[in-house]
């Protein structure tokens, strides 16, 4: 039989780079009694067969590709339980005659087999209650150099690392978006350390703030006396951002006055400062909102051909709650910064024999359970409210709003019967949802995410994670020449080019917009 231990080298990193494009079992530890064994993961290919899990086996990196060794609790069992990756998918395990493990809260049994629908999701695995890993099949991609500040170890987090190196190489207008507290601003500034301009000005504007009557001025400068109170000639935002990067944040409430403005200097490359000359910059923009700007160019709100420069390229971050894996180990690491100023950093190391953790499992459950509107922000305050409140204390306890901890994040999210959708392995999603369903209600909705999501009952900002998840394709990343040449072959009706390449025709024209192929 061949473990894990046989298919994995020593190699700090190696067990993602050695397996990229291969098929395989991904096992990640969110919970140990060791907080800081969190986020450590094993990597072995489908067609190493089958591998063992036990107190011995697999061995394990950590997040940053340093080798961890094995889960090594004393409390867990020498004798292992057999993972096997089946022809169709599909997963068996066979646990023998030991019965002290669970299946995504369920009593294990001595076979079990997951299905492959919900092995591509992920599923939880606990063992003795002392461990809980997370267990996914996937194809591993080759892993971005740097890590860019992004704590995670979820698929979602190593594609975002590897969007920010690719974009930074470019000098053309990136938008972010993404539910608030995602940390957009964070990628932003990912980007511009990434790119040729790092040495150059850091420039952060939250957009919102802008007093309306003063914004003009106050991104593109103004001459001493131009207007009441000018007492000193400013260089405004863009101009502060000469040489660098400008981060607009929330965009979307840019005044009305300002939009001609500022697409005026995206086109141009000139501003003019208030009581002023022209003049000319150097500045790459991003920008980031949670809003609907198609909505809002539909009111009247934003400009349609300032929205068609922004949006020349994209970045959708995934919410916190499509990154289970990643929610322990962003737990911990804001946990460990407020213990250390609170002189309390060894609550996080590993408990003496006979002594109860400080950070009880039960807690990690909870955790994995809540649906994290607030994302990653919201995260963080539970971390910090969490250290101040129980530091002293023999164990770690939630707030109250969390409710009884206990039960597992897939049993607990399926049977509260909440809401439209259950909390899974894989983020957020609709009962019941499959590609197949998802993409007939996508088509009889003409692709068209407003519609779809209002019959499915969520929002679009689920609606645009779950496509994520299930591998739809929205029109932002379409080529000129996939355009093309489907316009070539149904003719020149956008409707039916848009059904073709599977986007809304709306969707369709502001990126053909955005790649200068104005119809």
């Amino acid at each position: 039989m061949t473990t894990i231990d046989d298919t994995l080298s020593t190699d700090p990193g190696d067990s993602t780079e050695r397996f990229v494009g291969q098929p395989s079992l991904v096992i990640t530890i969110v919970y140990h009694p060791w907080p800081r064994r969190i986020g450590d993961r094993a990597v072995s290919p489908v067609a190493a067969g089958a591998i063992e899990l036990s107190r011995m086996a697999p061995s394990f990196v950590d997040p940053w590709g340093t080798p961890a060794g094995p889960l090594g609790d004393r409390r867990l069992s020498r004798r292992p339980l057999r993972l096997l990756p089946l022809e169709d998918g599909s997963l068996r395990i066979d646990a023998g005659s030991d019965l002290g493990w669970r299946l995504d809260g369920a009593e294990g049994e001595p076979i079990m087999r997951v299905q492959s629908a919900d092995l591509r999701r992920g599923v939880f695995i606990e063992l003795a209650r002392r461990a809980v890993l997370h267990v996914t099949l996937s194809t591993p991609t080759e892993p971005a150099r740097e890590s860019f500040g992004l704590i995670g170890v979820s698929g979602g987090t190593e594609r975002l690392r590897n969007q920010i190196l690719q974009l930074a190489v470019h000098e053309v207008p990136v938008s972010i978006a993404g539910e608030s507290g995602v940390g957009k601003e964070l990628v932003a500034e990912a980007i511009h350390r990434a790119s040729a301009r790092a040495s150059g000005p850091w420039v952060t504007v939250n957009v919102a703030a802008l007093t309306p009557s003063m914004a003009t001025a106050e991104l593109f400068g103004h001459v001493r006396g131009a207007f009441t109170g000018a007492e000193q000639t400013r260089p405004g935002f863009f101009g502060a951002a000469d040489g660098g990067t400008l981060f607009l944040d929330e965009i979307g409430d840019i005044p009305a006055e300002v939009q001609p403005k500022l697409l005026r200097a995206l086109e141009t490359g000139e501003i003019q400062p208030v009581g002023g000359r022209a003049r000319r910059v150097d500045v790459r923009l991003v920008t980031a909102t949670d809003a609907d700007l198609e909505a809002r160019v539909l009111d009247g709100r934003f400009m349609r051909s300032l929205l068609y420069r922004i949006w020349t390229t994209t970045i959708d971050i995934p919410p916190l709650r499509a990154r289970l894996v990643d929610i322990p180990l962003l737990f911990v690491h804001f946990l460990a910064e407020q213990l250390e100023l609170l002189g309390a950093a060894d609550k996080l190391d590993m408990p003496a024999d006979n002594t109860a953790p400080w950070l009880p499992r039960r807690l990690v459950l909870a955790l994995l359970r809540h649906d994290w509107p607030g994302n990653v922000r919201e995260l963080r305050s539970v971390a910090l409210q969490v250290a101040i409140e129980s530091h002293a204390g023999p164990q770690a306890r939630l707030p109250d709003r969390f409710g009884a901890p206990g039960a597992s994040p897939s049993a607990s999210a399926s049977a509260s019967g909440e809401g439209s959708g259950e909390l899974v392995s894989g983020g957020f999603r609709v009962v019941g949802m499959d590609p197949a369903r998802l993409h007939d209600i996508l088509r009889r909705n003409h692709w068209r995410l407003r519609l779809t999501a209002r019959e499915l009952g969520i929002s679009r900002n689920t609606l645009n994670a779950m496509m994520g998840q299930l591998g739809f394709r929205r029109p932002g990343q379409l080529t000129a020449a996939e355009i093309l040449a489907v316009a070539a072959e149904v003719g020149g009706e956008v409707d039916r080019i848009a059904e073709r390449l599977q986007v809304s025709p709306h969707g369709l024209k502001l990126r053909m917009r955005a790649l200068g192929m104005e119809r």
